[in-house]
C-alpha cells in the first residue's frame, strides 16, 4: 500500500493511501440572480488510443443520438483555448427531452496535460458541462465562461513541459 495521505472532498477529509483513480462526478447545483436553477457538471474521461478529443466529442454525440430522447446538437462543434495554460478545448452545444422538458447543455473537453501522477497515460479528458432546462440566461454563461477560464489543471508535480 502506498503512503497515506489527506484525502480532502467537499464534505470534509480522511486519511488513505492515494487511489489508482479518481472518477469523481461533480454535480454543482445554482441558482441565478432571478432564482433560476442550473448546474455545472465536471466529470473525467479517457480517450482511446491515439483518439483525439475530437473524434472523442464525435463519439460522445453518437452516443448521445442513440440514448437521448429528442437528443439536437445545437450548431457545431468549436475549438478554442481557455484558461492560464491555454488549454485546447472542444466545445458542443446540445439538447434532448428530460422528463418531457427540454434540457439545454454546452459541454466543454479538454484533454489535461501529462501528468505523472494524475495523467500517466496522457489520455485523461474533464468535462464541464453547463445544462437546465429551458434557455440559459446572460448570467448563467457569463458563470460558466468564468468557471472555464479559471480552470488550471494540477501541475505541482511530474508536468513535462
Amino acid at each position: 500500500m502506498s503512503k497515506s495521505n489527506e484525502y480532502i472532498i467537499p464534505e470534509g477529509s480522511f486519511i488513505t493511501s492515494t487511489p489508482n483513480l479518481d472518477n469523481t462526478l461533480n454535480i454543482l447545483i445554482y441558482r441565478d440572480p432571478t432564482l433560476n436553477e442550473y448546474n455545472i457538471v465536471v466529470h473525467r474521461a479517457f480517450l482511446d488510443e491515439d483518439e483525439t478529443v475530437e473524434e472523442f466529442c464525435e463519439n460522445e454525440v453518437k452516443t448521445f443520438t442513440r440514448n437521448l430522447a429528442g437528443f439536437k446538437e445545437e450548431g457545431k462543434m468549436i475549438t478554442h483555448e481557455l484558461g492560464p495554460m491555454k488549454l485546447k478545448v472542444v466545445q458542443i452545444a446540445n439538447s434532448y427531452l428530460d422528463e418531457g422538458e427540454r434540457l439545454q447543455q454546452v459541454q466543454s473537453m479538454i484533454k489535461l496535460p501529462y501528468h505523472r501522477d494524475n495523467n500517466p497515460n496522457n489520455n485523461r479528458v474533464i468535462i464541464f458541462t453547463l445544462n437546465r432546462k429551458g434557455e440559459f440566461t446572460e448570467y448563467q454563461r457569463k458563470h460558466y465562461v468564468r468557471v472555464l477560464n479559471s480552470f488550471a489543471p494540477n501541475s505541482t508535480t511530474g508536468l513535462l513541459g
